[in-house]
């Protein structure tokens, strides 16, 4: 058995594990999970990993994903962060997810199918909180100049990471709807299971299995031979994310921003900012801004 194999059976078939504990978890499966619909088709995750899929195919992934996805990534595409390239409004589908990438693409598509499951404002906080460490994460992977491959890898670990917890949620709140007043599950339960109704979402919709390794990740930091380990950088970002929100009940940054002459036009805290509006995120970012001096002309 390979060692992704082990991780994913870890996940999906939890050790040790109590009848009564396996009762709750399949009243979760089958109340919460079983006719979940992330609103996207999962062939449209395969197109956009086949670097030979043709315009064609690109373009009929409009009919894989919802209506809403689809919006949310015009939405991106025509953000700030893309028009400094000069590259205008996208004029259909194909061009959009080339103009943004189809590794992007594809961390929106699987980021905007999260947002739309529940309006609840706790899951509505999850899903910031995994756009968030998605976000950091690729952004410290480029920094550490990983190739695109591990960029990637970060991008989607730091989505899925929580994306249990959005399951158990959901339950939770069809049973106060259906059942008020019955016991449901306390934190302890919680927080032992949720990376098995993670595994699960990978399972039931075909992601890449590597999403296991970061469900699976112990709670402290993990190494190569050269480096940090993917799974230990997005945990690593994850624990800041989760200690911002913990406290702030957003993240909060500090960074340059342009001055009252607009320089320098273009900051690290101006792109995070557009993304998290892009995705329509943006109460959950608080940025203290610094600003450079601005340049005093002799008259």
């Amino acid at each position: 058995m390979g060692e992704d194999t082990k991780i994913e059976s870890f996940i999906l078939q939890p050790k040790s594990i109590s009848e009564e504990d396996l009762d709750v978890l399949n009243r979760i499966e089958d109340m919460a999970l079983k006719d979940l619909s992330l609103g996207y088709d999962p062939r449209a995750l395969q197109i956009l990993d086949d670097e030979n899929a043709s315009a064609k195919q690109i373009n009929d992934i409009k009919q894989l994903i919802s209506k809403d996805i689809i919006a949310a990534l015009f939405q991106v595409g025509s953000s700030f962060h893309y028009h400094k390239l000069r590259i205008g409004s996208a004029p259909d589908f194909y061009d959009l997810v080339i103009r943004l990438g189809t590794t992007p693409s594809k961390v929106y598509i699987l980021a905007m199918s999260l947002f739309a499951i529940s309006n609840d404002e706790k899951i509505r906080e999850l899903s910031a909180k995994s756009f968030a460490t998605s976000m950091l994460s690729g952004m410290f992977a480029q920094e550490r100049h990983w190739k695109e491959a591990l960029i990637r890898k970060a991008e989607l670990m730091g989505l899925f990471i929580e994306m249990g917890k959005v399951i158990m949620l959901l339950y939770r709140h069809k049973m106060e709807e259906t059942h008020p007043g019955e016991p449901i599950f306390d934190n302890l339960f919680f927080d032992k299971y949720n990376s098995y109704f993670g595994g699960k979402i990978v399972e039931k919709f075909g992601l890449p299995e590597f999403l296991y390794d970061v469900l699976a990740h112990p709670d402290y930091l993990s190494f190569d031979e050269e480096s940090v380990t993917v799974p230990g950088l997005v945990f690593s970002t994850y624990c800041h994310v989760e200690r911002s929100f913990g406290k702030y009940r957003k993240l909060l940054i500090q960074s340059i921003m342009p001055n009252e002459e607009g320089n320098p036009p273009v900051t690290t805290g101006t792109l995070i900012q557009e993304r998290f509006n892009a995705v329509g995120l943006g109460k959950y970012l608080e940025i203290r801004p610094v600003y450079l001096p601005c340049d005093k002309k002799q008259v």
